[in-house]
């Protein structure tokens, strides 16, 4: 009996090194174009090659193992694979694994794909760098945990995007939703920028947010590229917790002005303009008359050239006009002065003369 099995046995082997075994010497049906087991060549030796037309089962005791279909897709846990390869599996054993062995001193890399997520989310499917979706019962655990990892989840209309520390420990960085972008941490663009557009009145917007604020405290602080009944420029709002504050506070229009809604402190301002107020010591100037000043002082209450109380509160003021303005004044007042020094030194000098008359008169 040994010796008839070890007969068939070579000569079975001798057929597939020979030719292709056609599938009715197998199992009594159709022909070698359709269903065969044979082989062919690879330099140096030789391949198994497996024709069957209806597709290839394998299976375990229990379930299939791996399906291959008539239109070349591929199965793993199902019999009916839907694209060309299709994992199926319940909620731990629906994830693919790649793993590389590295360059022999660095650690292997694992990329591990799933289609489930355990303890967090049933629907969520996602992808991860040393990362799996479910493990010993916990979720999102490290393939290799003596390196850190990443992970993203694709969720029902949300993205998400985290990190794993080389300790285990996880933090959500980066976050898209129907509602945005939400970043735990600095945005940096290098050599680029960042775009919010919207095609409004109130045009695309920054907003930085400080929840710890609450109640009437500005917790919100908008930053737009305005246009329409707002006015062509960029302009800061402020946004209180409680809705009772919205606001403008600041406005640099297009053209380079810029209107601050508050009060301004600063350690030093400098305003440059032309022309300056020199003109005041000019020969050709004429030096209004005390007289005519006096005059419209008591007629308009306020000095000439200069803008009235009212006119400022309902106007404003143009710091640099207001300031030559004001120098004008000084230097119209430096010129008076010396007017009059020149007055009272020659009035002294008159007193002094009679004075000296007045003496030599009383001496005996």
């Amino acid at each position: 009996m040994r010796r008839t099995l070890l007969f068939a046995a070579v000569i079975f082997t001798t057929l597939l090194r020979a030719q292709s075994i056609a599938f009715d010497m197998l199992y009594g049906n159709s022909g070698p174009e359709y269903y065969s087991i044979g082989h062919y060549p690879i330099p140096g030796n030789d391949g198994l090659l497996i024709k069957w037309d209806g597709g290839i089962r394998l299976t375990t005791t229990s379930s299939t193992a791996l399906q291959v279909l008539r239109n070349n897709n591929i199965g793993i846990g199902t019999e009916t694979p839907q694209e060309k390869l299709t994992v199926f599996g319940n909620h731990e054993n629906s994830r693919i694994l790649l793993s590389s062995e590295g360059n022999g001193s660095d650690q292997p890399a694992n990329l591990v794909l799933w289609a489930s997520e355990p303890s967090a989310s049933y629907t969520g499917v996602g992808v991860g760098n040393n990362i799996t979706n479910y493990a010993n019962g916990t979720a999102f655990t490290r393939v290799n945990n003596s390196r850190g990892g990443s992970y993203m989840r694709l969720l029902e209309n949300e993205v998400n995007f985290n990190l794993v520390s080389n300790t285990g420990e996880k933090r959500q960085r980066l976050t898209v939703s129907s509602s945005g972008i939400a970043t735990d941490g600095v945005v940096v663009a290098n050599g680029g920028g960042l775009i919010s557009s919207e095609s409004s009145a109130a045009g695309g917007s920054i907003s930085l947010a400080n929840p710890s604020k609450t109640g009437t405290l500005i917790n919100n602080w908008k930053i737009y590229n305005m246009t329409g009944g707002y006015g062509n420029s960029l302009q800061f709002w402020s946004y209180s917790a409680d809705g009772s504050t919205v606001a403008p506070r600041l406005k640099l229009s297009d053209d380079g002005n810029m209107a601050l809604l508050g009060k301004f402190e600063a350690r030093e301002v400098k305003v440059t303009t032309t022309p300056t107020a020199d003109f005041v010591f000019d020969e050709d100037y004429k030096l209004p008359k005390l007289e005519e000043v006096e005059r419209h002082i008591r007629e308009k209450r306020h000095l000439p050239e200069i803008a009235s109380a009212k006119e400022m509160e309902t106007d404003g003021v143009n710091v640099g006009e207001f300031q030559i303005r004001l120098l004008q004044k000084i230097e119209e007042l430096t010129l008076y002065i010396i007017a009059q020094d020149k007055t009272i030194k020659a009035q002294q000098d008159r007193l002094e003369q009679l004075e000296n008359r007045v003496n030599k008169n009383d001496k005996p």
